[in-house]
């Protein structure tokens, strides 16, 4: 079951895009991109709350996937964090419901699933709150995965407080949005560890086509700029489709998210 439709105020709506806007232009990598949509989604919510993002993979293990890397927001300093071991603990002891969702999302690759884990009866009082969330001082929380493939997936959770007002399917829904623009900048960083310079074996014309696309440049306009054919424009861009394991000039950009990549390409160009 995703997040129900809900109705999200124009104020709320503003904000997230704020937030998607900002991130795009924030310096860094994708530890404080990640850290920086957090802190957002915990004003959206309007609670101190604890947020925690895992990417996973080994999908299908027992009783829950791997934790790979991880994220945590917390409401104050002075909480414990705990390590990597204590949270695939944690995530091992969500087994009944993390399955359920890792096969949700493999049925609907790249589509958020989002829970109130405090729905699915008994397990969650016996095991999770008793064993876990009591430990930490939370009272319940809400899990949101989305996969990026057959092996990897991210699992965005989001703690409540006993003081703090039950979760609502407005948050519901607000933790799936936040997963949704989350989950492509960690697709890409698992891109870029893959392939650390993508744009190393790139020949100079390639590289200058590259970056025409990147402003926005047709095909038809890149043609004219370099006195070339629209077919001879047109090979070169399957061919950095191909180096780049992309479909599409969306995907293409998203890749060159980050502002250091795209100065090192002009960088490496003759003036």
């Amino acid at each position: 079951m995703t997040a129900p439709t809900t109705f999200i105020p124009v104020q709320t709506t503003e904000q997230l895009v704020d937030a998607l806007n900002n991130v795009v232009e924030l310096d860094g990598g994708a530890d404080s991109r990640i850290e920086f949509l957090l802190h957002r989604l915990q004003a959206l919510l309007d609670r101190p709350t604890r947020c925690a993002l895992w990417l996973m993979d080994e999908l299908d293990r027992r009783p829950a996937p791997r934790i790979t890397a991880r994220t945590v927001v917390r409401p104050e300093s002075r909480e414990p964090l705990g390590t990597t071991d204590d949270a695939q603990l944690a995530l091992d002891q969500s087994g009944p419901i993390s399955r359920e969702m890792v096969e949700e999302v493999l049925s609907n690759i790249r589509t958020p699933v989002t829970r109130i884990v405090s729905q699915t009866p008994g397990w969650f009082e016996k095991v999770l709150l008793a064993k876990r969330l009591k430990s930490i001082g939370y009272v319940d929380c809400i899990a949101s995965m989305w996969a990026a493939s057959q092996q990897l997936a991210i699992f965005l959770v989001v703690h409540r407080r006993d003081t703090d007002p039950a979760f609502s399917d407005r948050d519901c829904t607000l933790v799936s949005l936040m997963l949704r623009a989350a989950a492509p900048i960690v697709d890409r960083e698992i891109f870029r560890r893959a392939m650390p310079v993508p744009h190393e074996d790139l020949s100079e014309r390639e590289r200058e086509i590259l970056l025409m696309l990147l402003a926005g440049d047709s095909e038809k306009e890149v043609a004219a700029k370099l006195s070339r054919s629209v077919h001879t424009v047109h090979t070169f861009v399957r061919q950095l489709y191909r180096h780049f394991n992309v479909s599409s000039r969306g995907e293409l950009m998203a890749l060159f998210v980050d502002k250091a990549v795209l100065a090192t390409i002009r960088h490496d160009l003759p003036v």
